[in-house]
């Protein structure tokens, strides 16, 4: 069973059970609808799972502040590669910050090169 954003808000009782590593987080399912438009519905789970263990769902995020290629954003590509992936994917010359090409990005990875391969988290 799929749990969304709306089934979460809408309940007034905690639930009886601890989240765990794996579970997504609201900010991360409230980045669903991203996720939802650019993965296959078949994968949408796998992918909030992923982003939440990446990157807890904060598109600002980077690995190591200290080296520019490092993993970046919601979905955590790595820099060095950003330019290359995101200008295959129609996304050439957008931030690896910006949450809609982050996602976008993703879903061409995983459906052109390598599928879930990317990432550490799967």
């Amino acid at each position: 069973m799929r749990i969304g954003l709306t089934d979460i808000v809408a309940t007034s009782t905690v639930p009886s059970h601890t989240p765990t590593r794996g579970v997504p987080s609201l900010v991360v399912l409230s980045s669903g609808g991203l996720v939802e438009t650019y993965f296959r519905p078949a994968d949408v789970d796998r992918a909030l799972r992923i982003m939440q263990c990446e990157s807890g769902g904060d598109p600002n995020i980077m690995h190591d502040f200290s080296n520019p290629a490092s993993a970046s954003g919601l979905m955590q590509h790595l820099g060095k590669y950003w330019a290359t992936r995101s200008a295959a994917a129609g996304y050439g010359g957008v931030s690896i910050f910006d949450p809609t090409a982050n996602v976008a990005v993703a879903a061409w990875l995983r459906d052109h090169s390598g599928g879930w391969g990317h990432w550490v988290c799967r």
